[in-house]
């Protein structure tokens, strides 16, 4: 299993704690928008929640002030090719994660992230001081955008994601990386994994049993892509899968049930503010 480190260059700085709050209602968004033919596959399907995901990332710890990341960077880090216009649909202005209220083109966004007595705090472009800007060969300035995730910033009648809620589980950077940029497995993979994760978080227990059959209903993937991304996640210590059943050549009965056992734990990092100020 090699992890791709030319990739690995945006996140290599990063505290392996560095999470995004995931709204427990995105699967069924997710869903709905698959099964009314708004996103046109299940590959399709992950790569709109690691995108939106990723963005969060960046935009939550000011990941733009390292890096003049573009959609095509955004999509070389998914896996995709950085011309690759079949998922222009769900990326570009007004496209689906637009009209859906999700995301929003925006020329003013973090450039630096810190956390004081008040928590997370965010430098914006337009904070920055205008001598600064000329200083930057114009790096903010003319037509670069990025796009904003809103539900980071504001929920209807509830909290933005940028605050860990009831209604919110955490997908940590160590995940992500070790995922996404890990040959096998890539957004399907992560797709796998969030969803895991969900459901750990719906019935509040790090191990806990699952239908195979509901696996697939949940992700679309077919049998044997599911079983390979089960397998990897498991081989790269991600997950531990008790009662493997499922991995029986001869068992064709999907209502196994097998009980699946998250391992990652975050490391507690204890933040001096004089190390972020």
């Amino acid at each position: 299993m090699l992890i791709n480190t030319e990739l690995f260059k945006y996140f290599e700085k990063d505290k392996e704690d560095n999470f995004v709050n995931v709204d427990i209602d995105i699967f069924e968004k997710l869903d709905s928008w698959f099964k009314n033919g708004e996103i046109k596959n299940s590959k399709h399907k992950a790569f709109t929640f690691a995108y939106y995901w990723l963005i969060s990332y960046f935009w939550k710890y000011g990941k733009y002030g390292q890096h003049l990341l573009t959609i095509k960077d955004i999509k070389k880090i998914l896996g995709y090719s950085p011309i690759d216009k079949r998922l222009d649909y769900i990326v570009k202005e007004n496209g689906l994660l637009d009209s859906k209220g999700y995301t929003e083109l925006s020329r003013d966004f973090p450039v630096y992230s810190f956390f004081s007595e008040q928590g997370l705090e965010l430098i914006m472009t337009t904070d920055l001081d205008p001598s600064y800007k000329r200083g930057a060969t114009n790096k903010y300035s003319g037509n670069y955008s990025v796009k904003k995730p809103l539900k980071m910033i504001n929920r209807t009648y509830k909290e933005g994601l940028m605050t860990s809620n009831d209604d919110s589980f955490k997908l940590y950077i160590y995940e992500f990386t070790r995922i996404v940029l890990t040959d096998g497995l890539g957004v399907d993979g992560f797709y796998v994994y969030a969803w895991l994760k969900w459901k750990s978080k719906m019935i509040c227990k790090s191990k806990f049993p699952v239908y195979y059959s509901e696996l697939i209903e949940a992700t679309n993937f077919s049998d044997k892509k599911l079983r390979k991304i089960l397998q990897l996640l498991e081989k790269v210590n991600l997950i531990k899968i008790h009662n493997k059943t499922l991995f029986n050549k001869e068992n064709q009965n999907f209502s196994t049930k097998n009980s699946y056992e998250l391992l990652y734990k975050p490391r507690i990092w204890r933040i001096e503010y004089s190390e972020v100020i």
